[in-house]
């Protein structure tokens, strides 16, 4: 079978007047003429802008900054032993919370003390707290090192916002259309405010720390 031709031209046939002299005739014919001689340029982009030398990311200095990226999304690891600590301490937060504002909260959500005591000697609602204080605390985890926010002071103030931005707010949508009083949302809020402030610094704290020793290892 004999090999087909193509019209494409070698690297040798190129002159600069080839590559940059522009289009004379912009009618239909001239347009046909144009289209003929694309295979000339290295690569036509949108608005006639001509491409010419390597891909951007073919560099050995490009690849170097790839791998120095890499290496940094590498060190960004969960600290799952800051967050179960974090996560700890926002329970304890809680506690403490709610033991100082006990009666005012009885009283906001409408119960009675005896009526509380009923269901006092069940773990469930201590056990599922926790649970819930280190999930909260893996949410700002992921948040901070993904964000590069990775010190106490960025992760207090990330996690105030978050806790004003999404909880404060989800609590006060309900409570409005729910009627319930605005004693209940100052307390349930606080808390939340309070407990995301301390945790968020905690892990960033750990977060910075950890990655600290993880580039003295590595160099």
């Amino acid at each position: 079978m004999a090999a087909v031709e193509m019209g494409f031209p070698q690297r040798g046939d190129l002159s600069r007047s080839d590559i940059f002299q522009p289009p004379g005739d912009l009618s239909p014919g001239g347009l046909d003429q144009i289209t003929g001689c694309r295979s000339h340029f290295a690569a036509i982009e949108p608005f006639g802008t001509i491409t010419l030398g390597p891909h951007p990311l073919t560099s050995v200095h490009d690849h170097d900054k790839l791998r120095h990226l890499h290496g940094e999304q590498m060190e960004r690891k969960l600290n799952y032993v800051a967050i179960v600590v974090a996560g700890i301490v926002y329970w304890c937060i809680q506690a403490v919370w709610y033991t100082c504002f006990g009666k005012l909260w009885v009283v906001a959500i409408g119960s009675t003390m005896a009526d509380m005591q009923q269901g006092a000697g069940s773990p469930i609602p201590y056990i599922g707290s926790l649970i819930c204080d280190i999930i909260v605390a893996w949410a700002l985890a992921w948040v901070l090192t993904r964000t590069g926010r990775t010190t106490a002071l960025a992760g207090a103030v990330t996690g105030a916002a978050l806790s004003i931005g999404l909880q404060a707010t989800g609590l006060l949508t309900n409570y409005l259309f729910e009627q319930r009083p605005r004693l209940l949302f100052y307390i349930n809020a606080g808390v939340v405010l309070i407990g995301m402030t301390v945790v968020g610094a905690i892990v960033g704290a750990w977060q910075k720390r950890d990655a600290g020793s993880t580039r003295s290892v590595a160099a």
